[in-house]
């Protein structure tokens, strides 16, 4: 169950520096 870190490593991914 790591949906939860899926998510936020997406957002992370979505939002470049």
């Amino acid at each position: 169950m790591r949906q939860a870190s899926d998510a936020k490593q997406a957002l992370l991914e979505r939002q470049p520096k």
